[in-house]
């Protein structure tokens, strides 16, 4: 007969499992041991445990629980005393403590800035190299900011007169100082992606027909130039999965949209289709959602991700396992080391998004990080020209006379080839450089001029 309590010692005794003593009859109800299921059990073989100890043991459990994940919610917030014993209790361990975090106030005269009370750099150690990176990228974007970007009132008066403006026009107006907008900006606390708000000059409506883009204008004496780095997201999906077909795409000279229109959708004037598909797929949509995307027919949405799925076997096993380990972890880690938290019962959808995301910003900022230390004949670095960042787009106001020496430099600063890690196959990332501009928009008229 099996026995569930430890004071029947009428045939045999027992050593408690937890401290190694003996269970004696006054000891009172004890707890049964399974093989494993005390971790640092003084006795492996034994079968009981003294309740007082069972009781102390599970106390100990939760309390390093709790402290597990203090730790590791002070991490993914980047905050000072992500150190063992640091005395800050986290929104995670409040359901074991019952204790509320404690909100701090700066003290009198301390001066914080936009760019700490609005920006959390979250999911590394406050202390390692990404973290100093993460400093100086602040720093760059706070310099833009601070500088301001010039705006051409005449167009914007014309603009307020119609009453379709949009509401960013309108921002733009009501942050107006001295013919000068100072934005201030964001940091996405999952992909570390730059935004700017009050205005944000980023949603300026790229179609030619509604001028917005007219509104910023270059310096006095420069002209304006935009360099994007193009299909970085895509190239990024090809160097993490390392999937030699799916990197053969990416080769100079070859439009991988193109080429995979015509061999899955039977017209390489699909091109936008076949981007959206590829895009999509990456980032977890349906195939209903794919097809309303793409302008297609569900049918004709499956036999793409189909064909995909054939074609390129090691992209969908790169797939698979990052989403497996999304759901498992909860969080993926860049290989620049940022931790970037996914919900587990989201991680269809958020994992590979979310991780390419992260990681193609964090690959567009090693090349602007470049051009902080390039100094030009103008005793300026290359980063003081620049006047507007967006995910993997730079605009820049540079002295005419100097664009095609400036805009060479830049390209030299973001193209490269690009690996994960020591040993991999490498991928080219490429940037457009557009042509000069006295505005926005005029950056914008002519054929975007690819450098390789």
């Amino acid at each position: 007969m099996k026995l569930d309590i430890a004071y029947t010692w009428a045939t045999y005794a027992s050593t408690c499992a937890l401290c190694g003593g003996e269970v004696r009859r006054r000891d009172g109800i004890g707890v049964p041991v399974a093989e494993g299921s005390f971790t640092g059990a003084v006795s492996a073989t034994a079968r009981w445990a003294h309740s007082r100890c069972a009781a102390v043991w599970h106390v100990k459990q939760r309390a390093a629980k709790t402290e597990h994940d203090r730790v590791g919610y002070a991490l993914r917030k980047g905050l000072a005393n992500a150190t063992p014993g640091a005395s800050m209790v986290s929104k995670v361990s409040e359901r074991f403590s019952g204790q509320r975090p404690k909100r701090t106030t700066p003290s009198r005269g301390s001066r914080i800035s936009k760019a700490t009370t609005t920006n959390a750099f979250t999911a590394f150690s406050p202390t390692s190299p990404y973290a100093y990176r993460e400093t100086d990228i602040t720093r760059l974007v706070q310099g833009v900011c601070d500088h301001g970007i010039r705006i051409n009132t005449d167009v914007l008066a014309e603009l307020r007169t119609d009453d379709e403006c949009s509401e960013t026009v309108k921002s733009v107006s009501r942050a107006l100082v001295g013919g000068r907008v100072f934005p201030e900006f964001s940091v996405s606390d999952v992909t570390g992606r730059v935004s700017f708000r009050k205005p944000n000059l980023g949603s300026l409506a790229k179609d030619p027909r509604s001028r917005e883009r007219e509104l910023v204008i270059a310096e006095d004496g420069e002209v304006l130039f935009t360099v994007d780095m193009a299909q970085v997201d895509a190239r990024v999906v090809a160097g993490l999965c390392q999937d030699p077909a799916y990197l053969e795409q990416f080769e100079a000279g070859r439009d991988v949209h193109e080429e995979m229109a015509e061999r899955l959708l039977g017209d390489p004037r699909k091109r936008d289709a076949a981007k959206r598909l590829v895009h999509g797929i990456n980032f977890g949509m349906g195939k209903r959602n794919l097809a309303d995307a793409a302008k297609l027919t569900v049918g004709e949405a499956q036999a793409f991700v189909g064909g995909m799925m054939r074609q390129f076997p090691i992209w969908v096993s790169w797939m698979e396992t990052t989403i497996s380990q999304a759901r498992t972890a909860g969080s993926l880690t860049t290989v620049y080391g940022r931790t970037i938290p996914v919900e587990r019962s989201e991680a269809h959808t958020q994992a590979v998004a979310r991780l390419v995301q992260a990681t193609a910003r964090d690959a567009f900022f090693d090349g602007v990080l470049n051009m902080t230390w390039l100094d030009l004949w103008d005793g300026k670095p290359l980063a003081e020209h620049i006047r507007l960042l967006m995910h993997d787009e730079l605009l820049f106001s540079v002295p005419a006379s100097n664009y095609v020496k400036m805009s060479e430099h830049a390209r030299m600063c973001l193209s490269r080839p690009w690996r994960p890690d020591e040993g991999m196959q490498p991928v080219q990332l490429p940037v457009r450089i557009s042509p000069a501009g006295h505005s926005w928009a005029d950056t914008q008229q002519q054929a975007w001029a690819e450098v390789a």
